[in-house]
């Protein structure tokens, strides 16, 4: 068993609030890395250069020199109907696709054009400005990106060179973004953009099937007298309910909202469930508190984790039929719900049996935690404690966030545990993606969590 911290330790910094109303958290990561690398404070000693000019915007400029009329509005016709950006193929250099932001641009106003995204660009590129084609309001940007890549995104005009850009937009140009709030949509210029080169993995299970029934989503208020306050929660109940032999799983999920919205996870269960890759369960999406809430409960807090036992899972089990075999009761998350998701099952591994971490911010400490150096702390409570029967699905993306000010960063951390829980016999699928700390990274692994930690494998539907 883990032992208690006694307060939340470092939590990430907090960005300006204007532009945390328009992203989602991983691009406000995102972007706080790229303004780091922007005013000197990540060393770019080791990024790249962008590419040269794609095929395509060299026979505009070509055009532009000659002076044929109507070049400009061709080529913005064109990229009207195939959308932005450009990908095109590197001759000699079979890993890589040349990949062209674009930004139409207002002569007499627009002065500069800045992409920003996470660590999977900032990592690796060094100047993220966009060049203006002369001539015309054409403004690009040219990168060479490996092969297999899905990454997110969002653009800057006139963003203050010496301050922290607020007025952000989603590519006009993309039709591709992040995914939607059915219950509260936002404009499209308030979401991300995503572009993808040649052979990023598929996504087999991220929208619903045709002829899959559907379940359905049920919005829930229950009291907590632990917390002292109403919470929401969705449960996601599969089609036929009533038609199980048997009592069905559970899956508890933090950052509900999230869950639902950018990972589809109602669509991943039809699927799964209705393909017969795993057995039916319910799925109770836990909704965030807002403002520092979040990084309160799901930092190891004992009254939340307090919470979850002695209220929430007793009440999922009073109003559905579910099994009490905690081999199938799954608690799970993404970034520090990762982190909650494997404090909670060590303290009541009675009721949670398997554990699905996205991305854990398994590089936390608590501010008590003053002696072990910057080792993560939640690998120490399972190294040094009793082996218990949990098993555990880990994802991370490659890219992950830089380090915490003293501490690790999400990558080498998400090692560090996968490496002590299997030192210590825990039974352990871990996956290691071409990503960062985002939902297109989870929602891409979700799928596979949820089957490795099946306890009753289903077959294949024939």
């Amino acid at each position: 068993m883990p032992s208690s911290p006694s307060n939340a330790g470092p939590l990430p910094v907090p960005i300006s609030d204007s532009f945390c109303n328009m992203l989602t958290k991983t691009l406000r990561l995102a972007a706080a890395t790229t303004f780091l690398l922007a005013v000197g404070e990540l060393s770019s000693a080791e990024l790249v250069e962008p590419g040269p000019v794609g095929a395509r915007m060299r026979v505009l400029e070509e055009s532009l020199d000659r002076g044929m009329p109507g070049a400009e509005r061709a080529f913005w016709d064109e990229v009207g109907a195939r959308g932005a950006p450009l990908v095109e193929t590197i001759e000699g250099q079979p890993g890589y696709a040349r990949v062209t932001f674009l930004w139409k641009g207002v002569s007499t106003e627009t002065r500069s054009v800045r992409l920003l995204s996470g660590p999977q660009i900032t990592n690796h590129y060094k100047h993220l400005d966009f060049v203006h084609l002369p001539r015309s309001d054409v403004w690009f940007l040219t990168l060479d990106v490996p092969n297999g890549w899905r990454v997110g995104y969002v653009l800057a005009e006139n963003a203050d060179p010496n301050g922290f850009p607020n007025n952000v937009t989603s590519d006009p140009l993309n039709p591709r973004h992040s995914e939607q709030d059915p219950l509260a949509p936002v404009p499209v210029s308030q979401l991300y953009s995503i572009f993808e080169t040649p052979g990023a993995p598929p996504e087999p299970w991220f929208r619903r099937h045709e002829g899959v029934p559907a379940g359905t989503v049920e919005i829930r208020r229950i009291h907590s007298r632990v917390l002292g306050s109403d919470r929401t929660i969705e449960v996601y109940v599969p089609h036929d309910l009533g038609s199980f032999d048997r009592p069905i799983g559970s899956l508890y999920l933090f950052d509900g909202e999230e869950y639902l919205r950018d990972m589809r996870i109602a669509d991943v269960l039809d699927n799964l469930i209705g393909e017969r890759r795993i057995a039916p369960l319910i799925a109770i999406m836990i909704h965030d508190l807002p403002g520092d809430g979040r990084g309160r409960e799901l930092s190891c807090d004992l009254n939340f984790t307090d919470f979850l036992a002695t209220e929430l899972v007793p009440w999922v089990r009073s109003n559905f039929r579910v099994s009490d075999d905690p081999r199938r009761t799954v608690v799970g998350g993404e970034s520090l719900g990762g982190l909650e998701a494997a404090f909670a099952a060590c303290k009541h591994p009675e009721l949670f049996g398997a554990v699905l971490a996205q991305s854990g911010s398994f590089w936390w400490r608590p501010n008590s935690a003053t002696s072990g150096g910057t080792d993560p702390w939640m690998a120490e409570q399972y190294e040094k404690g009793a082996k218990i029967p949990v098993r555990f699905f880990l994802s991370t993306g490659k890219d992950e966030p830089p380090p915490q000010s003293g501490l690790v960063d999400g990558l080498i951390a998400n090692r560090r545990m996968r490496d002590a829980l299997i030192g210590h016999g825990y039974d352990v699928k871990y996956e290691e993606i071409e990503g960062q700390h985002d939902p297109i990274n989870w929602r891409l692994t979700l799928p596979d969590g949820l089957i490795a930690l099946d306890p009753v494998p289903a077959k294949p539907k024939p």
